[in-house]
């Protein structure tokens, strides 16, 4: 099965390329179409960092700095399949078949609202607690267990709020919020999040933020 991507960047540019290196090399005969949005001003290091990947990237520069969320949603509105992949510039993909194995997880089980690519090891979830079944814990420190990446969701939920930003804004000063707001919304009537048995994904851009693009 094939399904649409979204994947949001911000500056790193080359983390972005890097991330979707491993994509191609691991994801690409999973994915139809990756709709990348990127949420500042600098279209050129962007579009470059995405010109190798055009077989299945869709770049699409917004020119100024809108928001995360807002980015998700403008990426979100061209998704067209029943699941969709949600990506960051800093998950790089380390092994192939998360894709298939996510959408069968939520095929078997409907009350599993996402299937997350990090594997079941606590320090990779941001601490999370994870259950014997590899379901997330719905009160975290007011964490529900969805996060927005690296993440197989249904297209079905995401349509029933409509836009997230119908919802949630975007704060800067905490750019987690919405987030953290929109897991509180989508998880009602969910048993929860689910990550995979095995790590799919590796972070890459730990407290790392930068505007310079290299092919490395």
């Amino acid at each position: 099965m094939k399904i649409d991507g979204i994947l949001t960047s911000y500056k790193r540019h080359d983390l972005l390329y890097k991330t979707l290196r491993s994509i191609k090399l691991f994801m690409a005969d999973e994915i139809q179409t990756l709709f990348v949005v990127e949420d500042s001003d600098q279209t050129n290091s962007f579009l470059e960092a995405c010109s190798e990947f055009l077989d299945f990237v869709y770049p699409i520069p917004m020119g100024i700095h809108l928001g995360h969320v807002y980015c998700i949603d403008h990426a979100m509105s061209k998704v067209n399949s029943e699941y969709f992949f949600h990506g960051e510039d800093d998950f790089e993909c380390i092994k192939s078949g998360f894709i298939s194995e996510a959408v069968s997880i939520l095929e078997r089980d409907e009350q599993i609202l996402e299937v997350n690519g990090r594997g079941r090891i606590r320090s990779v979830v941001n601490g999370h607690p994870i259950g014997e079944d590899g379901i997330l814990s719905k009160n975290y420190h007011g964490w529900t267990g969805k996060m927005w990446s690296p993440c197989v969701g249904r297209m079905s939920e995401y349509k029933k709020l409509v836009r997230y930003s119908n919802h949630v804004n975007f704060d800067p000063s905490r750019p987690y919020l919405a987030e953290k707001e929109v897991g509180k919304l989508m998880m009602k009537g969910f048993k929860g999040a689910r990550v995979t048995d095995d790590a799919y994904f590796i972070h890459t851009g730990e407290n790392r933020s930068t505007i310079n693009f290299g092919k490395q």
